[in-house]
């Protein structure tokens, strides 16, 4: 709870800390981001949780009113731990996107997203009888910043995310019954973005 309170505070501070509003010269529409960053991953019971770095690429298109529409994968190798074994853990990270980017007399613009896709999580060398690869809903929000310099083809991206995974089948220990429960997955990454197309 605290991670996703500190993620939207850091939007929102991002958003209103920036009263600027005049129209920069746009990049070319096309973004193409390579980005490496850390997932905090929310361990569901209140404890500790695990940060793994991640690699991922996004693809959108970027309208001169600033809306904005993409596709985003990351991948995530972390580790288990299974019955004494560390096992070796890799997640996939792939949504649908639409992003609303503040226009700013600066290099520096502010964007907000949301979307929709999925998180497959696929672990090795379990034992036979055990399910080895998980798909659940995923819905992505958050913000960050570009800088991009005024007719340049690329400029650095950075973005605070919640990656909200909704896993079915969890054991409520208080009911005794599985419910669908909501996983807040911390998402801080910063990479470069090429700009083509017209």
């Amino acid at each position: 709870m605290k991670r996703t309170t500190f993620a939207m505070a850091f939007a929102a501070l991002l958003v209103f800390g920036f009263t600027a509003r005049a129209q920069a010269q746009a990049p070319a529409p096309w973004e193409l981001n390579l980005h490496v960053g850390a997932l905090f991953l929310d361990s569901g019971d209140g404890g500790e949780s695990d940060t793994d770095v991640m690699f991922g690429t996004r693809l959108g298109y970027n309208t001169p009113s600033g809306l904005g529409f993409g596709g985003n994968f990351d991948y995530v190798l972390s580790d288990a731990d299974f019955d004494g074994d560390d096992i070796d853990v890799s997640t996939y990270l792939y949504s649908a996107e639409i992003n609303y980017t503040f226009a700013t007399a600066n290099p520096l613009q502010i964007f907000l997203l949301a979307g929709i896709g999925a998180a497959t999580t696929s672990y090795s060398d379990l034992p036979e009888g055990f399910d080895d690869t998980f798909t659940d809903l995923m819905i992505p929000i958050g913000g960050g910043i570009k800088w991009v310099t005024p007719g340049s083809s690329w400029g650095f991206r950075g973005d605070v995310r919640d990656n909200i995974v909704l896993v079915d089948d969890v054991l409520d220990p208080d009911e005794g019954d599985r419910d669908t429960e909501a996983f807040h997955n911390i998402e801080l990454s910063g990479g470069i973005s090429f700009f083509f197309g017209s």
